[in-house]
C-alpha cells in the first residue's frame, strides 16, 4: 500500500515541479545562447541591449528561486490539505496506517528537493560551461577532503540527506501540533517550527562545543584561522546521528498527534 500512495503523491505534485523544471531549462538554454552574463561583465556603458540582458538575467534568478519555493510550497500545501484540511476525510478512510501517509509523503518530498536541487545545478552548468564547471567543482571537492579528513566525500551526502530529512518532518511535525490549536493554526505552525529550528541549533552548538573539547580541549583563536579542522569527518558523522534522531523524533511526534488527536478542518 506504500507504494501506492508513493505513486499517488508522486501524481499529485508532478504537474507544477515538472513545468517549472521544464521553464526553467527552456530559459536556461536561451541564455546559453544570448549569453547575457559576459555581456553584461564586458559591458562599459547602458542602452537598451544591456536593459534586454539585465531583465533576462532576472528573470533566470527568479525562476531559480521560483523552483526552490516552489517545491518548499508544494511540501507544506500536500501535507496540509491532504491530511488535515477537507481531503483528510477521505484521506483517513482508506485502510492505511498514518506513518504510511507521512512516510508516502517524506519520500516523495524528498525526491522532489534532490530534483530541484540538481536541475538548478545542471541550469548552473549550462550557463558556465560544463568544462569549468566541473574543474572547479573537483578543486571544490579537494578542498573539502583536505579541510574536513578523509572519508568526508562519503559523510557528506548523508549529511546533506539527513538535513533535508529534518527539514521536512520539522515541516510535517510543526503543522500537525500547530493544528491543535483552536485559532491560528497556521501561525502556531509557523512559532512551532521557529521553536523546533532553534532548539535544534541549540542541541548542535551544544555538540560542537563537546566535541572541540574532547578533540581540540577547548576552542581557540587560532582554530578559526586554521585551514584544516583535525577530526572534522568525524564531526560531521556526530551531527549527521544526531540529525537523524532529531528527524525521528519529529516522526513520530507527527504520527501521535495525526493518529491519536486529530483535528480535521
Amino acid at each position: 500500500m506504500l507504494v501506492k500512495l508513493i505513486k499517488h503523491e508522486f501524481k499529485a505534485t508532478s504537474r507544477t515541479l515538472l513545468s517549472l523544471y521544464v521553464v526553467l531549462l527552456a530559459v536556461t538554454l536561451i541564455n546559453k545562447l544570448i549569453n547575457p552574463f559576459e555581456i553584461l561583465r564586458d559591458s562599459e556603458g547602458f542602452n537598451f541591449q544591456i536593459l534586454l540582458n539585465v531583465m533576462s538575467v532576472i528573470i533566470y534568478i527568479a525562476i531559480i528561486f521560483a523552483v526552490m519555493a516552489s517545491t518548499f510550497v508544494t511540501i507544506i500545501q500536500r501535507f496540509y490539505k491532504n491530511l488535515l484540511g477537507n481531503e483528510g476525510y477521505l484521506t483517513f478512510t482508506l485502510p492505511v496506517e498514518t506513518w504510511q501517509h507521512i512516510m508516502s509523503k517524506m519520500i516523495v518530498s524528498i525526491i522532489w528537493l534532490i530534483l530541484s536541487i540538481v536541475v538548478i545545478f545542471a541550469s548552473i552548468l549550462i550557463i558556465s560551461g560544463a568544462g569549468n564547471f566541473i574543474r572547479e567543482f573537483i578543486k571544490f571537492l579537494d578542498d573539502i577532503e583536505t579541510i574536513l579528513g578523509k572519508g568526508i566525500l562519503i559523510i557528506l551526502p548523508t549529511y546533506i540527506l539527513s538535513a533535508l530529512l529534518l527539514i521536512i518532518l520539522t515541516i510535517y511535525n510543526s503543522i500537525s501540533i500547530g493544528h491543535q490549536f483552536q485559532n491560528h493554526k497556521i501561525l502556531a505552525s509557523f512559532a512551532m517550527a521557529g521553536a523546533f529550528y532553534l532548539l535544534t541549533q541549540a542541541i548542535l552548538v551544544i555538540t560542537f562545543l563537546i566535541f572541540a573539547f574532547i578533540h581540540y580541549g577547548g576552542i581557540s583563536p587560532s582554530q578559526f584561522n586554521s585551514t584544516e579542522i583535525p577530526n572534522g569527518n568525524i564531526l560531521f558523522g556526530v551531527v549527521t546521528i544526531i540529525l537523524l534522531i532529531i528527524s525521528v523524533g519529529h516522526f513520530i511526534s507527527a504520527n501521535y498527534m495525526l493518529k491519536n488527536r486529530l483535528n480535521l478542518e
